[in-house]
């Protein structure tokens, strides 16, 4: 799938928050959102949750690359953003948890670039580990 993306209405505000069956990635920019899009296969029985950084809840329609508000327009809640974090599938690997305490002082949109700044920085550890592992295994035979 290597169709360009097609904003509706609007364009998000990045940083987004994407959680795509249990499996949560961000993306911080639309070259980043369209590299990870491009990688996946969006079957029509993925869920995919969507958040921005200002809190505004987004849907993709796979077939057509189009991303849009997510009908009814709301914001998430804070904790619904570090639950989505936390509770994710692929969290074990990292053992990375967003704390939950002292949510009033602490701004939603600064959440949302936290949370997409660890899920960067886990991202590249494994990009990181992949190309070790590649390395190694071109040195050994």
């Amino acid at each position: 799938m290597k169709q360009t993306i097609t904003y509706a209405f609007r364009r998000p505000k990045f940083p987004l928050i994407c959680d795509l069956d249990g499996d949560v990635f961000a993306a911080g920019s639309p070259a980043g959102l369209q590299r990870r899009l491009g990688d996946l296969d969006l079957t029509d029985g993925a869920k995919m949750r969507i958040v921005d950084a200002s809190g505004e809840s987004w849907m993709i329609f796979p077939e057509e690359m189009i991303l849009a508000p997510g009908f009814p327009l709301r914001k998430w809640r804070k904790i619904e953003v570090i639950n989505m974090f936390n509770g994710r599938r692929n969290a074990t690997e990292s053992g990375v948890r967003y704390p939950e305490h002292r949510l009033a002082n602490r701004r939603l949109d600064r959440i949302v670039r936290e949370i997409a700044a660890f899920l960067t920085l886990e991202n590249r550890k494994r990009a990181g580990v992949r190309t070790q592992a590649k390395s190694d295994e071109g040195k050994s035979r």
